[in-house]
């Protein structure tokens, strides 16, 4: 039994946590965010659970992007300025060098491990690490830029093809576990 066969008992568990919670607890700007993330856990629990082509090679990578994509949104919405210019060309960089293909998945893990995801998934962490601690809107305090930057790093305790399967299982469990308890 690998991680991965407890992950198929564990998210649905987690969900059904999730849904406990109600949705005015969620920050009001966050809340299609986190919503968003709740989904994409979802469907990484069907890819590991049954392996469908379209959720393999579109739906997955397309995830991936979509979350990197929102970023544009919560690094200008309140101002501009020179620090969060750049947050938003370390975001527009992670999605002008983002390639689909290099992100196709199946159980969880990407199809196949080469230098251009490996590059693109630290430059990934590089840049959301600063994103994290260059953010000044007020809405993650010093402890939460840590736990945020933690969460990044985690999930390389696992094989590097399922960084992305770990990394969306702690964030949906921090975000949770946050949220179910406030």
């Amino acid at each position: 039994m690998d991680i991965k066969d407890i992950y198929i008992l564990l998210i649905p568990l987690l969900l059904y946590f999730i849904i406990k919670i109600p949705l005015n607890k969620y920050p009001s700007e966050w809340k299609y965010k986190i919503l968003f993330l709740y989904f994409t856990l979802f469907i990484f629990w069907i890819n590991i659970v049954k392996n469908i082509e379209i959720i393999n090679n579109y739906i997955i990578p397309s995830l991936l992007f979509i979350n990197v994509l929102i970023l544009i949104y919560f690094t200008i919405n309140k101002k501009i300025n020179i620090i969060n210019l750049l947050r938003l060309l370390g975001i527009i960089y992670l999605l002008f060098t983002f390639n689909f293909n290099d992100f196709r998945a199946t159980r969880g893990s990407l199809f196949k491990l080469n230098e251009i995801n490996i590059k693109w998934t630290i430059s990934y962490v590089v840049i959301l690490s600063l994103w994290f601690l260059l953010e000044n809107d007020g809405f993650f305090d010093s402890k939460e830029k840590f736990y945020s930057i933690i969460i990044l790093f985690l999930p390389f305790l696992f094989p590097f093809k399922e960084y992305y399967l770990h990394r969306m299982f702690i964030l949906v469990l921090g975000i949770t576990m946050k949220y179910l308890i406030k």
